[in-house]
């Protein structure tokens, strides 16, 4: 989600509703629900329309028996799974964070980052606030070195894709995440972009079919009522709020987008 909606959602919920609904007193917001309601849902549309998914691609790590490969390979392993990432992930729907990016994400508290680093990789995707996260492994089978790489949607702790390849050194396991990532990120770039358009289309039909049309009819009352009554509109305090409304609503949409 984006900042902007957010930032909306937490003013309609916790102030603006409570105060028009559930405490029935007449505030400055009295007679803008219908407004309110409509520039929430179209926030709420943008939002979704430029929101982007954010990739954390943890290090591959080694198990205990494999002494070959030094710290260096490791991260080139992890650059190189990073670089595959960013290939293929369109920059304006996905962000793919940065070794940087992800050690500052992680709790600055020692128990609370060793406890992290403990956990499972959909745990640290929901402790540092990705919406995919992947993690590695190398390993020995065999006489030859696996690679073993998962990639989870962190919300529901889905498996998204995953590949298994071998080799015999960090040349050839640079080869293998080549040639077998691309089609792991194509599947997570499917996923994130069907579930964004579901979420999209819902609100679309759900919310602006059904209930744009009860708020336009409110409107059309409190147009009737702005006439018969001159005090609605000319009260300064609700011109504010009305022009403060939209003014924040184009900001926060422009801040949102691309």
């Amino acid at each position: 989600m984006g900042l902007g909606y957010r930032v909306w959602g937490l003013i309609r919920v916790f102030y603006i509703y409570p105060q028009m609904q559930h405490l029935n007193q007449k505030t400055p917001f009295s007679g803008l629900e219908p407004l309110i309601h409509i520039l929430s849902i179209l926030l709420l549309l943008s939002t979704f329309a430029h929101s982007t998914a954010i990739l954390a691609v943890l290090e591959i790590t080694p198990s205990s028996e494999v002494e070959e490969l030094t710290i260096s390979e490791f991260r080139l392993l992890s650059d190189e799974l990073r670089r595959q990432a960013v290939n293929i992930l369109p920059a304006k729907d996905f962000t793919v964070l940065t070794r940087d990016g992800i050690i500052a994400l992680i709790p600055s508290d020692e128990e609370e980052a060793e406890c992290l680093a403990q956990s499972c990789a959909v745990d640290i995707g929901r402790a540092i606030g990705v919406e995919y996260i992947s993690n590695g492994r190398v390993a020995k089978f065999a006489g030859k070195l696996s690679l073993t790489v998962e990639l989870y949607e962190t919300m529901g702790g889905r498996l998204i894709g995953s590949f298994l390849t071998y080799g015999t050194s960090v040349e050839g396991l640079m080869e293998t995440i080549k040639a077998e990532s691309p089609a792991m990120f194509e599947k997570m770039k499917a996923h994130y972009l069907t579930s964004n358009e579901s979420i999209v289309n819902s609100a679309s039909n759900e919310n602006i079919v059904k209930t744009v049309p009860d708020d336009l009819k409110k409107a059309e009352n409190v147009e009737t009522s702005v006439k018969s009554n001159n005090s609605l509109i000319k009260n300064p305090i609700q011109v504010a709020i009305v022009s403060v409304i939209a003014v924040a609503t184009i900001l926060l949409i422009a801040l949102t987008g691309h």
